[in-house]
């Protein structure tokens, strides 16, 4: 591989909103233990974008969730010097909670979003990513859902 080739990982995440507050998940892996975080991950192979993003969801917080719009893509730098694109939908919550892997997920915690903001750049997983997502989830501008393609 030569040395200016760029690998670029995808993740979808969602944001789950309950009387004004959006839920986060504290994360359990290793690399990443105890910092905050919206429900999401990356993709498996052959999973179209929002499949991603809905089975995230369950496996993260225990909630079936339906997309209903897309708030943007957010691209920056991981913390091991990465690039990866972050796709961010609105979802409702449609089910009752259930389980959810524990092994990934330590606590989930419903935030308004200036508790978000508030919590310092070390509690927060990609702290300028989340605050960007904060900020724009503010501002109101949406995306339909079709506005992704799964080709």
């Amino acid at each position: 591989m030569q040395e200016n080739t760029t690998i670029i990982t995808a993740t979808a995440s969602v944001i789950l909103q309950h009387e004004n507050k959006i839920m986060l998940v504290q994360e359990n892996k290793i690399q990443s233990k105890n910092l905050w975080n919206l429900p999401g991950g990356r993709f498996e192979k052959h999973e179209s974008v929002s499949d991603c993003a809905i089975r995230e969801a369950l496996e993260e917080t225990g909630y079936d969730v339906e997309l209903t719009a897309l708030l943007g893509m957010y691209k920056y730098v991981t913390y091991k010097k990465y690039d990866l694109i972050r796709f961010v939908f609105l979802a409702k919550i449609i089910s009752e909670q259930k389980k959810y892997w524990i092994h990934e997920i330590k606590a989930h915690r419903w935030l308004s979003i200036e508790e978000i903001n508030q919590l310092k750049d070390e509690e927060l997983l990609a702290a300028n990513s989340i605050r960007t997502i904060m900020n724009d989830l503010q501002s109101g501008k949406i995306f339909p859902l079709e506005a992704v393609k799964w080709c």
